[in-house]
């Protein structure tokens, strides 16, 4: 009885310690881990919840749930619970704003499109707001008049260039710069921009009691190849005498090459001579008609032509004579600018520059008022103005009819009359000889020609 009562003992005391062991070994086992990625909180997540995160109603009904991230921006913009497969079109954004920004879209997550529609799919979505930075273009008159409101311009946009120009009287304008440079309107923005007014001082020039003039910028010139029209780039240019020499005969359209000594116009009355006109692109004459290939449709004689957008026209031989009388003899003189002779004029209402030579009116000599470049870019800058002496081009008949070009000390300067219908025209011409004239010269002949134009009001 006693070995049975010790046996029952041993066996109760090993169940015991059996039991006890069991329950610790299932209490320290290590939890199962979750390999399910957690969505991000710190930007845009490209997770979507799984199925599990819809109610029963939406697994039930087939609908989705899109949330709309306003991406730092201001406003308040609703889910939406729509049906899988539906095509949506997206919130247009009226109702959010960002300062500085405007908005462009939606975009969905993984996806690098901006979208205004959706096609729902079979997970919840949120979809955030894209923003696209602005700046502000502001316009400065600079004592102009016009009204030019301010442009809210997208970052990589262009500023869109206003349709008129701002005014102010006595001043041409030049055009919207930013510091030293004009500016371009096919740049692309990148930054807020002030673009200001630049304007040039006008000069006018008294050709009668009651009309005022401003000079172009240099001598007319033409190339015969490219059928273009410029003005000289200074005051003082000449072209050389071989330009003048090429334009000749059959071949004078071909030159490529830029000359400055025109024809006033063509002969009309049936002889030889109307084809040997030299210049052919140019014939410089009111009465040819545009259909003549020798003719140019829109002469600066009797007819005004626009260059660079402005209209231009030649001054008749009254107005040369009335510019030069001696009423207004303090204002013109013969001197040598950039070593070429010519004859300066002075404006109406006329400063000497500080640290130049005192303009004299000189009437014998070129010697008299002698200005380099640096000088005279001062007293163009006052509203000088100057003629280079370039001589003339004629028919030479001792030379089997050839060109030539004599007398660059003499300027001869094309007017606007005709001496007669058929051979001649009046220039105005100066040398130091004859100090200012007027004569005739052969329509067929090269002569100078500087444009005017009658202000604006």
């Amino acid at each position: 009885m006693t070995k049975i009562k010790l046996f029952l003992l041993t066996a109760l005391i090993f169940a015991l310690w059996f039991g006890f062991s069991s329950c610790k070994k299932d209490d320290d086992k290590e939890p199962e881990k979750n390999n399910t990625e957690q969505p991000r909180t710190d930007g845009i997540s490209t997770e979507n919840p799984s199925d599990e995160s819809k109610t029963d109603e939406q697994l039930k009904t087939g609908k989705i749930t899109i949330n709309f991230n306003l991406s730092d921006g201001i406003g308040s913009i609703s889910s939406q619970i729509v049906e899988i497969g539906q095509k949506i079109t997206l919130p247009s954004g009226e109702d959010i704003k960002k300062e500085g920004y405007v908005f462009k879209g939606w975009i969905a997550p993984g996806s690098g499109e901006i979208i205004t529609e959706y096609i729902v799919t079979d997970q919840d979505v949120t979809l955030y707001a894209v923003w696209n930075q602005v700046y502000e273009a502001k316009f400065d008159t600079n004592g102009g008049v016009g009204l030019f409101e301010t442009q809210i311009v997208e970052n990589g946009s262009k500023v869109i260039e206003p349709v008129f120009d701002p005014k102010k009287t006595g001043y041409m304008f030049k055009g919207w710069y930013i510091g030293d440079s004009e500016f371009d309107f096919n740049t692309k923005v990148r930054k807020p921009l002030e673009l200001k007014a630049v304007w040039e001082k006008l000069f006018y020039f008294s050709v009668s009691s009651s009309k005022k003039v401003i000079f172009s910028p240099g001598n007319l010139q033409y190339n015969p190849n490219k059928k273009v029209w410029r003005f000289a780039e200074h005051q003082y240019d000449r072209c050389f005498n071989t330009d003048n020499y090429n334009v000749a005969g059959m071949y004078s359209e071909y030159y490529d090459g830029w000359i400055d000594l025109l024809g006033w116009g063509r002969w009309l009355d049936g002889t030889d001579e109307s084809d040997i006109i030299y210049y052919l692109d140019n014939c410089y004459s009111p009465e040819v008609v545009s259909d003549d290939k020798y003719g140019y449709s829109y002469s600066f004689a009797h007819n005004k032509t626009t260059i660079d957008n402005v209209e231009w026209e030649t001054m008749s031989y009254g107005e040369w004579a009335y510019l030069f009388s001696q009423n207004n003899k303090e204002k013109w003189g013969l001197a040598e600018v950039a070593g070429v002779p010519g004859i300066i004029i002075l404006p109406d209402e006329w400063d000497m520059p500080d640290g130049v030579k005192v303009f004299e009116n000189s009437i014998n000599s070129y010697d008299l008022n002698k200005y380099n470049a640096e000088s005279w870019f001062k007293m163009e800058k006052n509203g000088a103005v100057f003629l280079p002496a370039a001589g003339e081009r004629y028919i030479d008949n001792t030379h089997n009819g050839s060109l030539a070009v004599s007398g660059l000390n003499i300027g001869r300067y094309w007017t606007s009359n005709p001496e007669n219908l058929n051979c001649a025209a009046y220039i105005f011409y100066f040398c130091p000889s004859t100090q200012t004239a007027y004569t005739s010269m052969r329509r067929s002949s090269g002569g100078s020609v500087r444009l005017v134009r009658v202000p604006q009001n």
